[in-house]
This record gives C-alpha cells, structure tokens and sequence, in this order.
C-alpha cells in the first residue's frame, strides 16, 4: 500500500507540475527562509514559518498550515508527500520549497525519499 502510495505521489507531482496547481514550482530552500532542521514548515506570504511538522507519518494540518503560501522542507535527507485540498498530491524533496495556490490537508515525512 505504502509503495501504491508512493509511485502515485511520484506520477502525481509531475501532473501538479503541469497542471499549474503550483505558482511556482519546486525551488532549492532559500537561505532567507528561517524554517529550522529538521522541519517542513509553512510559511506566510513574507516567508516566516506558521507552522512545522517534524514527526514521520501521514497528520492532518490545522487552520495556519492551511492559510501558507509557502512550504518549505528543511530536512536532510527525508521527503514530505503533501495532498492538496483538490486531492493533488506531490512530493516535496529535502531542502526544496514550493510556493502555494491550493491548500495542504495533510502530510506525510518520510524516513528517506521514493
């Protein structure tokens, strides 16, 4: 199931990609952001994290992950699978960031990347 889950995320950022769910697609962490190892945090529109989740497996986010603009993975080495409230999902890669238009109900860090 686990694996299921992860080949759609795989076939499914790509079609994110595409479908313009994204302002922007995936970017290199910026040194300007200040979301700490070994978070994904959400940030505001002037990119100061509202929320951060650290802890491996699928949670639900709360009211301030929903309203970010911005989410960035400060992790190493470890990949978030985020679905979207339009049931898009997509995998965010270590130190990557994604500038929002949809929001994240819920994510899923994992221990490594697909």
């Amino acid at each position: 199931m686990k694996r299921t889950l992860r080949a759609m995320a795989v076939l499914a950022s790509g079609v994110v990609a595409a479908s313009g769910l994204t302002l922007a697609g995936a970017t290199s962490a910026s040194a300007a952001s200040s979301c700490p190892w070994p978070y994904v945090c959400f940030e505001n529109s002037s990119g100061t994290p509202i929320s951060m989740y650290k802890d491996y497996g699928w949670q639900t986010t709360g009211p301030l992950a929903r309203s970010a603009h911005y989410v960035v993975n400060a992790r190493n080495d470890d990949c978030a699978l985020m679905h979207f409230s339009t049931g898009e999902y997509i995998t965010l890669y270590p130190q990557n960031s994604w500038a929002l238009s949809a929001p994240i109900t819920e994510i899923d860090i994992e221990n490594g990347c697909p």
